[in-house]
């Protein structure tokens, strides 16, 4: 009689079985770290742009902002011309962005208090001062959230993980 090689039939369902009850056991893990990478990620590209207004006022010499449409999930930068009128700025790292829909900013503290609606900023003067504000994210599925401060004498912005008020 003649030796094969190979699997049989059986023995190849009992390890398709296995692996498919593996990616199901892992599948909501992945999700979940896929939708924590995006918040992050949102997190970084808002800290990314108070550093960029941080920097174009200290280049213009003028006053700038980081602008916040808390109930439509929109932030971009304006700058003050020279009527002394904040105008949108130019260019392509300071122009309007969307959150994704999952992902939203819960309200914004200043010194002066919280909003959680409506429009405001975080203004930078061209000196390096910049208002104090605690920005919180939110993904609404996980209900993950994150804190972003900024420094208000050097303009860095600290993630923290957590809705937190205070450092």
């Amino acid at each position: 009689m003649e030796k094969k090689e190979g699997l049989t039939l059986i023995e190849l369902v009992i390890v398709m079985s296995i692996t498919a009850t593996m990616f199901l056991v892992s599948l909501p893990r992945f999700i979940q770290l896929g939708s924590s990478t995006r918040l992050e990620s949102e997190a970084r590209k808002i800290a990314g742009m108070l550093r960029y207004a941080y920097a174009l006022s200290a280049r213009t010499a003028r006053f700038s902002r980081v602008n916040y449409d808390l109930d439509r999930g929109y932030y971009w930068v304006t700058l003050k011309n020279k009527q002394g009128i904040f105008v949108e700025a130019e260019d392509i790292l300071a122009k309007r962005k969307k959150l994704p829909l999952q992902i939203e900013i819960e309200d914004i503290i200043f010194p002066e208090g919280r909003i959680n609606s409506g429009v405001t900023y975080t203004e930078i003067s061209p000196q390096g001062f910049v208002e104090e504000t605690i920005i919180h994210l939110r993904e609404v599925d996980s209900n993950h959230q994150l804190s972003l401060f900024t420094n208000p004498l050097t303009g860095e912005v600290t993630i923290y993980e957590g809705y937190k008020e205070k450092k």
